[in-house]
């Protein structure tokens, strides 16, 4: 299933299902898009505004950052569920003889492996993305103090919970 292609609320119902896929890895690769959304959203308001222009070179760094995790994040949530889809694929595997036993070991063991590195990935490019945040909210644009009492942060800390 690739999850770019469905909505919100059909993502949503996946995920509370019983099916092994989509889970959390599937999740945290769209948290991670939607928080490159958020950042890229705080960045672009901050850009071409004469009054935050000491944010400027920040907001452009944020946005070389967060364009790209638009799409890698709906691609990781894809990958994390074909990749644990393999995992239950080898379990499935038969085990009567020694051979299938060592074929369906292997199985699992190698789609195991590819099953922990789209986390891992998420992961990466999430602490990239979450590098940069603090700056924005330093030096953002601070339309931000409408959203939360907090000026700045509330926004961003919760992009950075998300990613």
């Amino acid at each position: 299933m690739n999850w770019a292609n469905v909505t919100l609320k059909e993502f949503q119902s996946a995920l509370a299902s019983s099916a092994p896929t989509p889970g959390g890895g599937s999740a945290a690769g769209v948290a991670l898009g939607q928080a490159a959304a958020l950042a890229k959203m705080v960045a672009d308001l901050t850009l071409g505004n004469e009054k935050y222009s000491a944010g400027w070179e920040i907001s452009n760094s944020v946005n070389v950052i967060a364009i790209p995790l638009l799409e890698e994040g709906l691609e990781l949530a894809t990958l994390d569920s074909q990749a644990f889809d393999a995992v239950v694929s080898g379990f499935k595997m038969p085990k009567s003889t020694d051979d299938e036993k060592a074929i369906r070991r292997e199985e699992i063991r190698n789609s195991m492996l590819g099953a922990a590195k789209v986390p891992y990935d998420t992961a990466c490019y999430a602490l990239n993305l979450l590098k940069v945040l603090p700056d924005l909210a330093s030096l953002g644009n601070d339309c931000l103090l409408y959203i939360s009492p907090s000026p700045r942060y509330g926004l961003l800390s919760r992009i950075s919970c998300s990613a």
